[in-house]
Order: C-alpha cells, then sequence, then structure tokens
C-alpha cells in the first residue's frame, strides 16, 4: 500500500560540509578584500575628506550606489554559508529544496512527479562545490559531499541529488517509482 499523497516517505536535510564551508570562508574573504576595501577606501577618501578618488571620479551619487552593490556583493558568500538542502521524496512527486537564509529567495521547489523519473542509480560527482547547476541536459542539486542519486527523466534530463544516504534515498526513490 503507498502513502497518502501529501505525506512524506522520505526526508533528508543537510547543511554545508566543512571543506565547502571552509572555501566559502575563504571566498568571502577574498570578495571583501578585492571588492569592499578599496572601494570604502575610495569613499572615504571622496565622500568624507572631499578629495577626488582616481584620475576620474565618480560622481557622488554613482560612488555612494556603487559602495551599496559592492557591500551586499561581499556579503553573499557569507549568507550562503547557511545553505541547506532538502530532499523528501512523498507519494507522487520527489522534491528538491535548496534553500539560505538571504533576502532574496534562490530558486523555487524543483518538483519530479514520479511519472517523469525512467531509472535512479547511486551515483557521485567531484567533492567540492555546492549549490544547484541548472543545465540544459543535466541539473545537479547538493551541498555536501560528493555522493547522491542520478536521476534519468522521461524528457532525457538527468538530475543529480546530493545525499548523505544515497542508498536509502535510491530505495525511496525505487518504491514511488513503482507506486
Amino acid at each position: 500500500m503507498s502513502p497518502e499523497p501529501g505525506t512524506v516517505a522520505y526526508r533528508e536535510t543537510q547543511t554545508l560540509g566543512p571543506v565547502n564551508r571552509a572555501l566559502l570562508v575563504c571566498v568571502g574573504f577574498v570578495v571583501v578584500l578585492s571588492v569592499w576595501a578599496p572601494l570604502a577606501r575610495g569613499m572615504y577618501r571622496q565622500l568624507l575628506l572631499g578629495q577626488p578618488w582616481g584620475t576620474r571620479p565618480a560622481p557622488t551619487g554613482v560612488l555612494v550606489v556603487t559602495g551599496v552593490v559592492g557591500l551586499l556583493a561581499s556579503l553573499l558568500p557569507f549568507m550562503l554559508l547557511s545553505l541547506t538542502l532538502t530532499v523528501e521524496v512523498m507519494a507522487d512527486e520527489l522534491v528538491v529544496r535548496l534553500e539560505a537564509r538571504t533576502p532574496i529567495p534562490l530558486l523555487r521547489p524543483r518538483r519530479i512527479p514520479r511519472e517523469e523519473i525512467v531509472d535512479a542509480t547511486v551515483g557521485s560527482e567531484f567533492p567540492l562545490g555546492a549549490g544547484a547547476s541548472l543545465r540544459w541536459r543535466r541539473e545537479s542539486y547538493r551541498v555536501s559531499g560528493p555522493d547522491g542519486v542520478e536521476l534519468v527523466l522521461r524528457s532525457g534530463k538527468t538530475i543529480f541529488v546530493g545525499s548523505q544516504r544515497p542508498h536509502e534515498l535510491l530505495r525511496a526513490v525505487e518504491r514511488l517509482r513503482a507506486s
């Protein structure tokens, strides 16, 4: 007997692994040092000291807008430290949610109806990197480690879903396909 529609047969929530977390912190510091620090120095010089910054100084308004955008860009890697991947196998679909505590949502949940899944196997990808990779014939969602389940859809597209428990996820997907 299959579960009722809307009930969760399998759920896994992952957070960033230690390697990806360290990588993001390093990227964050590089971005801050290379983007925001020089910009802050120029803004201080031009806005507070009244000395033009550079040989062709930007107008004050442009400098302020650039400073705000630069600050937000500098904070993005640190906001992504809260990145989580939630995979749910329901009675009628597989749902993949990639979320972070950012002012704007990253992606809508990826819903894959059971009728679309043709095949599923345990697989792995290059271990560094996290997030979503959305290409024409392949999608990848992962935040921690190289392991996961690769789904082949009716359209021919493949979707890699990262998992700390890939064999359990595969069993849940196989039960979903059989129901």
